[in-house]
């Protein structure tokens, strides 16, 4: 993510909506907050057990099912990977994936970006509603790593 959520940010949102605010999902909704890059389910429910271990799969993709219903959410898929799951910021997005440890990271290009939408709609009428873009390539880790 590109800006940290305020903790427990997201658990209001699920308590606002009228859903039950459950250790699970508030073990679920630490991580996301919490994380540096996309997470896939299993990512997610690893780390959240370090949290609440009695947490299983099930209740993590019930909590990111709410969540994505909710907007909090959103969910990268890229090539035949297991989708990967971060905070979802309402902006443009670009998403920088490593080929060498499959991390997916997060960059906005809301300024950059919005000159190349708004000649898109000025030119085909077209409204962009969301834009995902990916980037492959390797990560500053493994790129150090391979110079080891």
């Amino acid at each position: 993510m590109s800006e940290k959520l305020p903790p427990g940010y997201l658990i209001l949102r699920v308590r606002e909506a009228g859903y039950r605010v459950t250790a699970a999902r508030m073990a679920v909704c630490q991580v996301l907050e919490e994380s540096e890059t996309h997470v896939n389910a299993e990512e997610l429910c690893a780390e959240a057990q370090k949290i609440l271990p009695a947490i299983n799969l099930a209740s993590v993709y019930r909590t990111l099912t709410i969540l994505d219903e909710l907007g909090l959410v959103h969910e990268v898929r890229i090539g035949t990977l297991p989708g990967r799951w971060a905070v979802a910021s309402g902006d443009a997005e670009l998403h920088l994936h490593c080929t060498e440890c499959e991390a997916v990271y997060h960059h906005p290009l809301k300024d950059t970006l919005e000159p190349l939408l708004d000649h898109i709609k000025a030119d085909h009428g077209f409204e962009v509603q969301r834009a995902n873009l990916v980037l492959n390539g390797v990560c500053g880790n493994c790129m150090h790593n391979h110079l080891k």
